[in-house]
């Protein structure tokens, strides 16, 4: 999987000398960065500056979204429970375990595609809270 940066590239060597500095794909990249995924759906995020740190944010943002709605049903789970019948824990309940597993099918999807591990670390400081 190549990154906009190393298809620019790949393009620029295969160019004659003189084009080589005419080739840019920032137009092409950002509009592919601002388009967002949101259900079945794809959302573009206005950009105000254009620049990488609201990219960043809005996809951030995005991120934040779908952890949400994985999570969802787990969370939704918990608070269904009816703890004024349980007296001692007894074992691991069974929205723990969906949640777990909610949480790593969303960071084992993440993690691979961040190429900044301060977009990372963003990502998941935001998602603790």
């Amino acid at each position: 999987m190549l990154t906009f940066r190393q298809l620019e590239e790949k393009v620029r060597q295969r160019i004659h000398g003189e084009f080589k500095e005419r080739i840019s794909l920032q137009t092409e990249c950002d509009l592919f960065i601002r388009c967002a995924l949101v259900g079945n759906h794809v959302r573009i995020i206005p950009s105000k500056a254009g620049t990488v740190n609201s990219v960043a944010f809005a996809a951030i943002v995005a991120l934040l979204r779908e952890l949400d709605a994985v999570c969802e049903p787990a969370l939704m789970s918990l608070t269904r429970t009816t703890w004024i019948n349980h007296e001692l824990v007894t074992g691991q309940s069974p929205y723990i375990g969906d949640l777990v597993r909610a949480l790593e099918s969303i960071t084992e999807a993440i993690v691979p595609l961040v190429e900044s591990k301060k977009y990372l670390r963003n990502f998941f400081d935001k998602a603790s809270r």
